[in-house]
């Protein structure tokens, strides 16, 4: 009910200001916490703040490589630069990661398993001015189960 008066709010303020494009780009960041900062011609992805592209089709975009390792986290695990992670939830509360690589932000979904994780990550980062970009490790065990941990 909240979110609807909001939403309500902000569409009768919109239209007042004709501000429309300001509103959908709101609109958007209230529904699933990502903000949207281009949509291409045809519809089929948008880029969001870090400027990785996803796509409207949950299936056209990747999950992350997760590397698998033997009892303990080892050192030779491969690091990623995490530039921003959530929960997207127009993706039924899919965990994502925009990870930099070669100069170029990417977005990856995560596997269900590592939602935990990526919430007290999110967590952490409203504690902690300037938590993300950082440097995490993600893991996957033998017995199926997944884990990340930020390197400092």
């Amino acid at each position: 009910m909240y979110l609807k008066v909001i939403i309500y709010y902000t569409i009768i303020m919109a239209k007042n200001n004709k501000k429309r494009s300001k509103f959908k780009s709101s609109l958007h960041i209230m529904h699933n916490g990502t903000s949207r900062i281009t949509d291409n011609q045809n519809g089929q992805y948008f880029c969001n703040a870090r400027g990785a592209k996803i796509f409207h089709d949950k299936n056209k975009n990747k999950y992350l490589d997760i590397q698998l390792v033997e009892n303990n986290i080892s050192d030779d695990v491969k690091t990623y630069r995490v530039l921003s992670m959530g929960i997207m939830h127009i993706f039924d509360n899919e965990p994502c990661v925009t990870i930099e690589e070669n100069g170029k932000a990417i977005f990856y979904l995560l596997p269900k398993q590592l939602s935990h994780r990526v919430e007290e990550f999110v967590n952490l980062a409203r504690i902690v001015k300037d938590q993300f970009p950082t440097n995490i490790k993600f893991f996957r065990f033998a017995n199926g189960t997944f884990d990340a941990r930020i390197i400092k």
